[in-house]
């Protein structure tokens, strides 16, 4: 049987080109989004493999690697939670558990039923790969399994998309009432992504329960195959168009995002101001007049002394796993926004100043005598570090010495 080649063949490689290019880019990107970004990448790369075996599939490529034959669901199983985990991490500023590995069981129900199918011979597979191209609407049947029935896979997988979709939307819709972000225009578009991403989604199982309760001249294997690149191209094509979706949106005026119901945490940077206080609000009036009611001047410098101001007089580092969405939760703003203006205006993550903090706190009590009556495991929990080890590879990086070697110096 000779390769073929069509336009949707040529449609669905572009595709996975620009899959695997995005799906990379998000894996390799380092920066405040790298976890999502990598929950993001997996379902891209998953995707683009999936269609890659189906494109070798539709082309009869597949009949040159028969090894490959029946291992591309395997990636749409895992792509299908993980468009979930993403829109739930991103949305909540979770980060990956293992827990969440529960959500590739159907994968492995998947692999323990077609187990003894994917360990034949390539000679043997040969002969039913031959079989079922000869009438391609049989590769959807997946009748090679001894677990599960045949014809179960296909509409079992959509239903699984729907159901991982609609959790999303809700996720979604829950998120935008509960903080009624459609007010605060820097958000927008960061919710408009997820919004349209989701959208995007329906495409890998709208068309199948679409082809399948219509007399349409079209496989249900090309309809899925075709909307299921068309999703992948559009996705990559608006994250080409909008890269800030991936590293974080720039964020014009951060004390937009602060909310009046937290001016005694601000009151730090008005105490500060004393000498200066009649000049001040008389500019803060006359910016903030339509805003939220804090005598705060609008920026990123004004911003920087809010966060400075907190750090000092709170110290929350001090705090053992203390993280990005805990401090974007005291100061009352999106942790987004929080994550990207340390980024981008402090020059360093999240971890890299939160660990400066803690090393100039431990400097500090160290010029005061306290490691004296302290161990450096000691000293290390009260700086807010898990162990010992952690804390001597930050304070290293940080002042260009160990701890130890920085006690026996200042004695």
């Amino acid at each position: 049987m000779e390769p073929i080649f069509t336009g949707w063949i040529f449609f669905s490689i572009v595709s996975i080109v620009l899959g695997i290019m995005v799906g990379m880019i998000l894996l390799t990107y380092r920066g405040e989004n790298t976890n999502n970004n990598r929950i993001l990448s997996v379902a891209v790369l998953c995707l683009s493999a999936a269609l890659c075996i189906a494109t070798l599939i539709d082309s009869r490529i597949i009949l040159k690697i028969p090894f490959l034959y029946r291992t591309g669901n395997i990636f749409a199983l895992i792509y299908t939670p993980f468009i979930y985990l993403y829109v739930r991490n991103a949305i909540h500023y979770r980060k990956f558990k293992a827990l969440d590995l529960l959500h590739l069981i159907p994968a492995l129900i998947y692999i323990v039923d077609f187990l003894p199918f994917i360990l034949l011979p390539n000679s043997e597979k040969l002969d039913i790969i031959s079989f079922d191209l000869a009438d391609i609407s049989r590769v959807n049947s997946f009748n090679q399994g001894w677990l599960l029935p045949d014809n179960f896979h296909t509409p079992a997988r959509s239903i699984l998309i729907m159901v991982y979709w609609i959790a999303a939307f809700l996720e979604l819709i829950g998120f935008i009432r509960k903080n009624k972000l459609s007010s605060d225009k820097e958000i927008v578009p960061w919710r408009n992504w997820i919004l349209i991403f989701i959208c995007l989604q329906s495409f890998n199982f709208i068309p199948y329960f679409i082809s399948s309760g219509m007399n349409l001249n079209i496989t249900s294997f090309n309809i899925i195959h075709l909307s299921a690149s068309a999703a992948l191209i559009l996705t990559v094509v608006f994250l080409l168009y909008r890269p800030l979706i991936l590293y974080g949106l720039y964020v014009k005026d951060l004390s937009q995002f602060i909310k009046g119901k937290n001016e005694s945490i601000l009151s730090f940077s008005n105490e500060s101001r004393l000498a200066d206080k009649s000049q001040t609000n008389i500019h803060n009036e006359s910016e903030n007049d339509e805003s939220n009611g804090l005598r705060l001047a609008p920026g990123k410098l004004q911003f920087k002394e809010v966060l400075t101001n907190f750090m000092m007089e709170k110290t929350p580092f001090l705090k053992g796993g203390y993280s990005l969405p805990d401090l974007a939760n005291d100061l009352n703003i999106h942790p987004h926004q929080l994550s990207l203006f340390i980024n981008q205006e402090l020059g360093v993550s999240f971890v890299e100043y939160l660990n400066q903090q803690r090393i100039a706190h431990s400097v500090e009590r160290i010029k005061n005598g306290d490691s004296k009556n302290l161990t450096l495991e000691a000293l290390a929990r009260e700086c807010g570090f898990n162990n010992r080890n952690s804390f001597t590879s930050a304070f290293k990086k940080t002042i260009g010495i160990t701890p130890s070697e920085f006690i026996r110096n200042s004695k």
